[in-house]
C-alpha cells in the first residue's frame, strides 16, 4: 500500500484541482472528529482515538488523490473503485466511525434509494418498517454484524447493557417467547420495568408507559445539542452569505419567535419519535410472550415483530422522514454483507460502477470524496 501511495504521489500532473479536493476532505473529516469529541462526555481521549482520527482523514483525502490521478488515465470507471482502495487499507476497522465498511454501506444505501420507484420513495414510513426489522433483529441475535457505534447508540437508547441482549439472545435461541418477556424494558441497573409491574398484557402496557416516559425525559436534552448545532450551522452559514449586518438589517423578534417554535416542535417530534421506537421494540417481544407464549423463538418471528418500531417513524416530520429511513438502510444493509468474505468489497465495486457508469446519480457524500 505504501509504494502504490508513492506512485501516485511522485506522478508529475497538474492537479492543484485533486490536492485541493484532498485536503479539503481531509480537513472535513478532522473537524468533523473535533465536534464529535465537543459532544462526547468529560475526559481525555484515549490514543486509539487519535489513530482512527488520522486514519480516517488520511483515507477520506487520498480518495480524492486516487480518482483524480486516475480518472485522465484510465476513465472514471477503473479511477472510481480504486479510489475505495485508500479506504480498505487504512480505514477498514469495524470500531472506526468513519470507516470502509460504513462508508461503502452509506453510499450503496444512498443508490439503491434513489434507484426505487418513485412511488415506494413517497413511503418512507414502509421503508424504515423493513430497515428496524432487520437492524434490531441483527442487534439482538447477530450483535457482531454491526458497526460499533450503531451497536453503542442500541444499547445506549435501549437502555440494554451488552450483557442484557446476550440473555435476551439466548433466550431467543433456546427458549420461548414467555420467556423472554420478563427480560423487556430494561433499567440501567440490571433490572427491568417488566419485572417492576409485571408481565401480563396490562402490566406490561404500564411497564412501557413507565419506560417511555423515563426514555423521553433522557433523549430530550441529546435532541437539544443536535438542533442546537443545526441552528448554528444556520446562522453561519447566513453570516458567511450576506456578512454579520444581514442579521441586524430587519426586526428579529417574529423571525426568532417563528424559529423557537419550529425549533420545539422538531424536538418535541425527535424525541418522541425515538422513545416510541425503543418502547414499541420491547413492548413487541414482551406481548409475543402473552400471544404466543408456549411457542419457541424463531428469527422470522423476532423479525416480524421488530418491523413495527420503523412505523413509528410518521411522528417525525416529512423530511426526517426521508433522512432517517435512508440513513437506517445503510445499517440495514450492514449485517447482509456482513455474511460473505468479500460482501463490502463486492458492493463497493457495484456502487463505484453504478455511479461512474451513469445508472445512478451520485450521493453527496461521494461527491466530496472524489472532489
Amino acid at each position: 500500500s505504501y509504494s502504490f501511495c508513492t506512485l501516485l504521489f511522485t506522478t508529475k500532473m497538474p492537479l492543484d484541482k485533486v490536492e485541493k479536493a484532498a485536503l479539503r476532505n481531509s480537513a472535513v473529516v478532522g473537524v468533523g472528529f473535533a465536534l464529535l469529541k465537543l459532544l462526547k462526555r468529560k475526559g481525555k481521549r484515549k490514543s486509539g482515538e487519535w489513530n482512527e482520527a488520522m486514519c480516517s482523514a488520511a483515507s477520506a483525502g487520498l480518495t480524492a488523490e486516487v480518482f483524480g490521478r486516475l480518472k485522465g488515465l484510465t476513465g472514471d470507471n477503473v479511477a472510481g473503485v480504486a479510489s475505495l482502495l485508500p479506504l480498505r487499507l487504512i480505514s477498514n476497522n469495524n470500531d472506526y466511525f468513519f470507516n470502509y465498511r460504513f462508508v461503502v454501506c452509506y453510499l450503496l444505501a444512498q443508490i439503491l434509494v434513489n434507484l426505487l420507484p418513485k412511488g415506494v420513495r413517497k413511503y418512507p414510513v414502509l421503508l424504515n418498517s423493513i430497515n428496524a426489522a432487520q437492524l434490531l433483529s441483527s442487534w439482538i441475535l447477530y450483535e457482531d454484524r454491526l458497526p460499533l457505534a450503531y451497536k453503542n447508540f442500541l444499547h445506549s437508547q435501549g437502555k440494554a447493557t451488552r450483557e442484557h441482549i446476550v440473555e435476551v439472545r439466548a433466550k431467543f435461541n433456546h427458549g420461548t417467547y414467555a420467556e423472554v418477556k420478563e427480560l423487556v424494558f430494561p433499567q440501567k441497573k440490571g433490572d427491568t420495568y417488566a419485572r417492576k409491574h409485571g408481565t401480563s398484557f396490562h402490566q406490561l402496557n404500564a411497564a412501557a408507559v413507565d419506560y417511555f416516559v423515563h426514555h423521553w425525559l433522557e433523549a430530550a436534552p441529546f435532541y437539544m445539542k443536535i438542533y442546537g448545532m443545526r441552528v448554528m450551522v444556520h446562522v453561519l452559514r447566513k453570516i458567511g452569505a450576506s456578512g454579520l449586518a444581514s442579521i441586524f438589517s430587519t426586526d428579529p423578534a417574529p423571525a426568532l419567535s417563528l424559529q423557537a417554535t419550529s425549533l420545539f416542535i422538531d424536538i418535541f417530534r425527535s424525541t418522541t419519535f425515538l422513545s416510541l421506537y425503543c418502547t414499541s421494540a420491547w413492548w413487541m417481544l414482551g406481548q409475543s410472550g402473552n400471544l404466543l407464549p408456549d411457542t419457541k423463538c424463531s428469527s422470522f418471528g423476532l423479525w416480524a415483530s421488530l418491523a413495527v418500531p420503523g412505523l413509528m417513524l410518521a411522528v417525525e416530520s416529512p423530511a426526517q422522514r426521508v433522512t432517517i429511513s435512508n440513513y437506517c438502510t445503510t445499517f440495514a444493509l450492514y449485517p447482509l454483507l456482513c455474511r460473505f468474505e468479500y460482501g463490502f468489497d463486492a458492493a463497493g465495486v457495484a456502487m463505484s460502477l453504478l455511479t461512474t457508469t451513469g445508472t445512478a446519480r451520485r450521493p453527496m457524500l461521494l461527491n466530496m470524496l472524489w472532489g
